[in-house]
């Protein structure tokens, strides 16, 4: 089947690889490698959990209550958004932070970050990064391991 067959496919010119929405293996053109956008989602949360500033994932808390009712995705996989277009793809991404950060910083180096895996790993070009500071979180308590209790 040919990719004009599928809206929700995209080929980009050129390149050897499929974009997909929707993971069904047969919307792919046989021999191509097919990007999903649940890979992309990985390489984004493992993003996330690589920056100290940022305390979570989060989707909107309206979406997430109705989505827990109906067994839908988890909420971190609500939290992140991916839109494909021909060879690029642009990425949402909802987050808490810790309480004292730096909140334009975080979002600058938390941007920075995802494009730069985003683009090693896939070879697409990343058209843009939003990023959602939904909340604050008190931080973490520092760890008193070690110290001796009488």
């Amino acid at each position: 089947m040919k990719n004009a067959e599928h809206p929700d496919v995209k080929k980009a010119a050129a390149e050897p690889y499929t974009l997909m929405a929707d993971p069904d293996p047969e919307k792919a053109v046989p021999g191509d490698l097919v990007v999903h956008e649940n890979a992309i989602a990985s390489i984004v949360h493992r993003v996330v959990e690589e920056i100290p500033d940022i305390s979570r994932l989060t989707g909107s808390s309206f979406v997430d209550n109705i989505a827990e009712i109906v067994r839908s995705r988890k909420m971190q996989d609500r939290a992140i958004t991916i839109r494909f277009s021909e060879g690029s793809v642009a990425i949402e991404i909802s987050i808490y932070v810790y309480s004292g950060v730096i909140i334009p910083k975080v979002a600058a180096s938390l941007q920075k970050a995802v494009i730069d895996s985003v683009t090693s790993m896939t070879g697409l070009r990343v058209t843009g990064v939003d990023v959602s500071v939904r909340g604050i979180d008190e931080a973490p308590v520092p760890s008193t391991e070690g110290s001796e209790h009488a």
